[in-house]
């Protein structure tokens, strides 16, 4: 088995997301490995709507995001795992996935099999196959 020194895992919070939150915690112990847990705040773009429309919009992402943020927080400290990064980005979810594993040189990527906001494809999330399909490390999907 491959060493595995920095694990990125995608986070929305979502059963399958907390899943493999802890699955990269357990995977971590036993390599001694850095996990980055990483919520992606997809951008929405409302054409024509109104500045009071898109304020409201953009406090309930703030507080998703903060909410998401906080639980992946509290998932690593009920393990008691401190070699930990919690990180939020905005983006398309698979893009920013997929160039945020690049540029951090990660060595496994550990995301549950869909999330909150995937339309359900087969049975993987859109986003999970497009990060299986096109990342340049390896995958854990987890169920």
């Amino acid at each position: 088995m491959a060493d595995f020194k920095k694990i990125l895992v995608p986070f929305d919070g979502s059963p399958p997301a907390v899943k493999a939150l802890k699955k990269a915690i357990s995977i971590a112990q036993k390599f001694k490995s850095k996990v980055d847990v990483l919520f992606v705040r997809e951008h929405v773009q409302f054409s024509g709507a109104l500045t009071e429309t898109l304020f409201l919009v953009e406090q309930e992402t703030k507080q998703l995001e903060e909410l998401t943020l906080k639980k992946a927080d509290y998932i690593l400290k009920k393990h008691k795992f401190k070699k930990a990064k919690v990180m939020a980005k905005e983006g398309h979810p698979a893009d920013t996935i997929l160039s945020t594993a690049k540029r951090g040189k990660y060595d496994l990527v550990v995301m549950g099999n869909r999330g909150l906001s995937d339309v359900d494809r087969f049975f993987l999330g859109s986003v999970t196959d497009n990060v299986v399909h096109h990342v340049h490390c390896t995958v854990l999907v987890v169920k």
